[in-house]
């Protein structure tokens, strides 16, 4: 029976936009992780709860979220009211980081439950203290100083347009650096002790092979 289930997402926070400063820069805010415990009825789970697929007992949310504010300026502008086409340069970038893990447990989990759902948030956290200040970084750096262009109903549509375009590549570079790797080490951890179900191999074990075969899967993938 497959005992526990791991989700993952992230959100995409609305920038901040306002007129620009002259020195491009980037900033990065990590905020320390936020762990929410839930328990509930398995009998009446809570429509909040995430879906439990079929033989899952238990679930494990994990949030990576990346809040974008971009200083800019209009270098170019065509059109009006009757349609416009609008291109900024990416003066600063501020990041804001933070991870938020809700553990879902039914009433009375067993003591192997409870650890084997605490594996999935060890996961994520250890993820976001080694990732998380770098892959923003290097995904502002490739956004901060770059030109985009934005097209609309009128300029503020085709301004707004083109930062979020900015906006919505950094966090998506960042997610793939650490949600979506948090993600896979979870499948992997799920799949080592088949959902919390084999006895045999302590979590601290499981953790620590889903992390190795991860860095080999991602060491194979930079060699093609």
């Amino acid at each position: 029976m497959r005992a526990g289930s791991f989700a993952i997402l992230a959100l995409l926070a609305g920038c901040g936009l306002s007129a620009g400063q002259a020195t491009a820069s980037v900033t990065i805010k990590r905020q320390p992780p936020v762990i929410e415990h839930k328990s509930f009825d398995p009998a009446h789970p809570p429509s909040e709860m995430p879906h439990l697929n079929a033989g899952e007992a238990a679930v494990t949310e994990s949030l990576f979220n990346c809040s974008v504010h971009t200083s800019y300026h209009v270098f170019s502008q065509t059109g009006g009211d009757g349609g416009c086409r609008s291109s900024v340069k990416i003066d600063a970038v501020q990041v804001d980081l933070q991870l938020k893990v809700t553990i879902w447990l039914p009433d009375n989990a067993p003591a192997k439950l409870i650890a084997h759902e605490e594996g999935h948030r060890r996961i994520a956290e250890k993820l976001y203290g080694q990732r998380a200040l770098r892959a923003a970084q290097s995904a502002a750096g490739k956004s901060d100083g770059q030109h985009f262009t934005g097209t609309g109903k009128n300029c503020d549509e085709a301004v707004n347009a083109a930062v979020d375009q900015s906006d919505a590549r950094i966090c998506q570079t960042y997610l793939n650096q650490t949600g979506s790797a948090a993600a896979r080490v979870g499948d992997i951890y799920d799949d080592l002790t088949s959902h919390g179900t084999n006895m045999k191999l302590p979590e601290d074990e499981a953790i620590r092979e889903a992390f190795e075969q991860f860095e080999q899967e991602s060491h194979a993938t930079a060699k093609k």
